[in-house]
C-alpha cells in the first residue's frame, strides 16, 4: 500500500513537473518587449530573439529575461545567459545581427544609460564599461537595427525624461559607440520602427514614432508619417507616394517593420494610429515598395499575410525569419487599452 501510495505521488509529482515544463516552453506573457531576428538565412541557425518588457497586470513586474525563436520547429528556448545579465526593463533599443543582439537602455522607474551584448555562440550576456568608453545618453523607447553592410547597430532617438525627445545618432561596431553628427537629421521621436532594407536601398530604415505636439499650448501626441534612410554618413529623406487604391499612407506609433526578402519591401503592421492624442490599434498591413534608394511607393497588403497579421494582439512584437520567410509575433494587449499581457506566439508566411 505504502509503495502504491509512492506510485501515486510520485505520478502526481511528475505531472506537475511536467505541466510546469509546459508552462515554461515558452516566455511568460508581456509588452513593451523587444523582439528581432539574427538574420541568419540557414534553417536551424535563424533565431528569434525576445527581451525584457512588463508583465502587465496584476504584477507590473519588468522583465530581463531572453528567450529565442526558431521558426523551422516552431520551438522557444530559454537561451543561456552567462553569469551576468542586465536588469529588468521595458523600453529598450534592441537589435540582432552579426552574432550578437544589443540592448541599449531602457529602463524601469526611468532611463537607464547602459549598454548590453549578448554572444550568441558563447551564450552569454557582457556589459560595455560606460564609464570607461563612450555610450549613448540614457534614454528609453530608442529604436535599433544591424546593418550588415557596414556591420553596425545604427541607433536614433528615444525618450530621455518626460516629454523629451530625442533625434540623435550613434552607431556600434567592434562593440564601441559613436555619437555621429549627420547633416541631415530626423526630427525627434520615439517609439519608431527601424529595418535594413536591402538593394536598391541597402542602408538603415526609419519609419514612424509618436512626438508632442503642442498647439496653443497644449500638448497633444502624434504620430510621425516619414522615413529616412541612413547612409552610414547622413540621414536621406524618403519620397513617399500612396497606391490609389490604398487612401492616405501611414502615420504610426510603435509600429513593427521588417524587410521582407521574398518580396523586395518593407512590410509594416501593428502600432498605433493616433487620433487627437488617443490611440487606436492598427489592423492594416502596409508594403513600401522601393523605385529608387530614397523613393517608393506605399500599398496595403490585403492578401494571406494580413489576414493573418490583422488577427494579432494589439502591442505584439514582430521579427522576421531569414531562413523561411516567416514573420513572427509575440506578445502584447489581451484587449487594448487594458493593461493585462498575453503570451501569444503567432505565425504568419
Amino acid at each position: 500500500m505504502k509503495f502504491r501510495s509512492f506510485l501515486k505521488f510520485a505520478a502526481l509529482l511528475t505531472g506537475f513537473l511536467g505541466s510546469a515544463a509546459a508552462e515554461a516552453a515558452e516566455p511568460p506573457a508581456r509588452y513593451w518587449h523587444s523582439f528581432s531576428g539574427n538574420g541568419n538565412a540557414v534553417a536551424g541557425a535563424s533565431r528569434l530573439f525576445v527581451f525584457g518588457g512588463d508583465s502587465g497586470s496584476p504584477t507590473y513586474m519588468n522583465l530581463n529575461d531572453l528567450w529565442y525563436y526558431r521558426a523551422d520547429i516552431r520551438q522557444w528556448t530559454l537561451a543561456p545567459t552567462g553569469k551576468t545579465k542586465p536588469s529588468a526593463r521595458h523600453g529598450v533599443g534592441w537589435a540582432c545581427g552579426g552574432g550578437q543582439c544589443v540592448a541599449a537602455s531602457g529602463g524601469a522607474a526611468g532611463a537607464l544609460k547602459e549598454t548590453w551584448l549578448y554572444s550568441e555562440s558563447q551564450g552569454a550576456w557582457s556589459q560595455l564599461n560606460c564609464r570607461r568608453y563612450y555610450c549613448p545618453a540614457a534614454r528609453w523607447y530608442s529604436v535599433m537595427a544591424y546593418d550588415p553592410l557596414r556591420g553596425q547597430f545604427v541607433l536614433f532617438g528615444g525618450e530621455q525624461s518626460p516629454n523629451l525627445f530625442l533625434n540623435d545618432t550613434h552607431t556600434l561596431a567592434g562593440g564601441r559607440w559613436a555619437a555621429r553628427n549627420p547633416t541631415n537629421n530626423p526630427p525627434p521621436r520615439f517609439v519608431a520602427a527601424a529595418a535594413f532594407a536591402q538593394a536598391p536601398v541597402n542602408m538603415v530604415v526609419l519609419y514612424g514614432g509618436a512626438y508632442l505636439q503642442v498647439v496653443d499650448n497644449m500638448g497633444t501626441f502624434a504620430a510621425r508619417c516619414d522615413m529616412w534612410a541612413w547612409n552610414g554618413t547622413t540621414w536621406l529623406s524618403i519620397s513617399m507616394a500612396v497606391d490609389p487604391s490604398a487612401g492616405a499612407g501611414p502615420c504610426l506609433e510603435n509600429p513593427n517593420m521588417v524587410w521582407d526578402a521574398s518580396t523586395g519591401d518593407l512590410l509594416v503592421t501593428g502600432g498605433f494610429a493616433l487620433i487627437n492624442g488617443r490611440e487606436i490599434p492598427n489592423q492594416d498591413a502596409w508594403r513600401f515598395k522601393f523605385s529608387t534608394a530614397t523613393s517608393g511607393k506605399w500599398s496595403k497588403d490585403v492578401g494571406e499575410f494580413w489576414y493573418c497579421a490583422s488577427a494579432v494582439r494589439p502591442g505584439a512584437a514582430m521579427a522576421f525569419d531569414a531562413s523561411s520567410g516567416a514573420k513572427v509575433f509575440f506578445g502584447g494587449f489581451a484587449k487594448f487599452p487594458q493593461t493585462v499581457a498575453v503570451a501569444d506566439t503567432t505565425y504568419c508566411y
